[in-house]
C-alpha cells in the first residue's frame, strides 16, 4: 500500500512540475499600452474581454506561433477561478493595431469638462481637463484642428503645490436652468410673499387680488435669484493638502491614462 501511495505521490510531484514548467516556458507579451497584465481600468477603456464577468487581471502570452493566448482571472461566488483563451486577436500585431486604433478615438473625442486654473504666480490656464494625478493634472486648449496624439506638446502639465484656484464653468443652459430656478426659488417665494399678503389685508373679498400680485412678484424675483446662484461657475480655492481626486470626474480620462499620455505625466 505505502509503495503505491509513493508511486502516486511521485506521478503527482511530475505532473505539477511539468504543468509549471510549460507555464514559465511562455513568453509573457509586454504590450506598449497596457505593460505586461491587463487590469480592470485598462480593460473597460480597451473593451478587452468584455463577456467576462467579474473581470480580476489578465496575462497575455505569446505561442510559438506567434498566436495569442489570454490568461484570465476572474471571480466565481468570491473565489479566484482562471480561464485561457487561445488564438485572442490571432497574434500580437492585431492586439497592438486594435489597442492604437482605440487610443486615436479616444485622443479625438473630447470628454473632459472645461476648467480655468489660477497658479500662485498668478497664471491663467484655461482648457479641457484631461487626467489628473497625486502630483499633477494635464489641460489641453479647446480648438478645432488639435488632437492629443498629434499635439501632445500643447498640453499643459501643472503641479498640484502650484495650483491656487481652480474654476469650473456652469453649463450654460438656459432651459433647464430657468426650470429648476421657477420650481425652487421661484415657488417657495412665491408661496411667502402670498402667505404674507394674505395676512397683511386680512380681506376674505374675492375681489382682493393683492395676495396673488404679490405671489406673481415673488415668483418672479425668487427665478431670478436662483437662476443666478444655479448658473454661477464654481470655484474651488486650494488650502492646505487639498484632494486634487475629487476632480478626476471633470477629467476626460477619469481612472486611466492611456499609452501617448504616460510619459507626458
Amino acid at each position: 500500500m505505502k509503495k503505491y501511495f509513493l508511486l502516486f505521490s511521485v506521478f503527482l510531484f511530475m505532473s505539477i512540475t511539468f504543468l509549471f514548467a510549460q507555464e514559465s516556458q511562455k513568453v509573457i507579451c509586454n504590450i506598449p499600452a497596457i505593460g505586461d497584465t491587463l487590469d480592470k481600468e485598462e480593460r473597460d477603456f480597451y473593451s478587452l474581454l468584455p463577456n467576462v464577468k467579474d473581470f480580476e487581471w489578465a496575462v497575455f502570452y505569446l505561442e510559438q506561433n506567434d498566436d495569442v493566448t489570454v490568461k484570465v482571472c476572474y471571480l466565481v461566488n468570491r473565489k479566484i477561478e482562471y480561464k485561457l483563451y487561445r488564438n485572442y486577436m490571432a497574434g500580437l500585431q492585431n492586439i497592438n493595431h486594435y489597442l492604437e486604433e482605440v487610443d486615436k478615438l479616444s485622443a479625438s473625442t473630447p470628454g473632459g469638462e472645461e476648467i480655468t486654473v489660477y497658479e500662485k504666480d498668478n497664471t491663467v490656464i484655461n482648457g479641457e481637463l484631461i487626467s489628473v494625478s497625486q502630483n499633477s493634472i494635464l489641460i489641453f486648449p479647446i480648438q478645432d484642428g488639435v488632437s492629443l496624439i498629434d499635439d501632445n506638446d500643447l498640453i499643459s502639465v501643472i503641479s498640484n503645490e502650484s495650483i491656487h484656484k481652480i474654476i469650473i464653468p456652469n453649463p450654460r443652459n438656459v432651459f433647464g436652468n430657468c426650470l429648476v430656478s421657477s420650481y425652487t426659488g421661484g415657488a417657495i417665494l412665491g408661496l411667502l410673499t402670498w402667505a404674507v399678503a394674505s395676512i397683511a389685508t386680512k380681506n376674505e373679498s374675492e375681489q382682493n387680488y393683492t395676495p396673488a400680485l404679490v405671489a406673481l412678484i415673488g415668483w418672479a424675483i425668487g427665478t431670478v435669484i436662483t437662476y443666478f446662484i444655479i448658473s454661477d461657475d464654481t470655484e474651488y480655492e486650494m488650502v492646505g493638502e487639498y484632494d486634487f481626486s475629487e476632480f478626476k470626474k471633470n477629467a476626460r480620462f477619469k481612472n486611466f491614462v492611456p499609452l501617448y499620455l504616460k510619459n507626458i505625466k
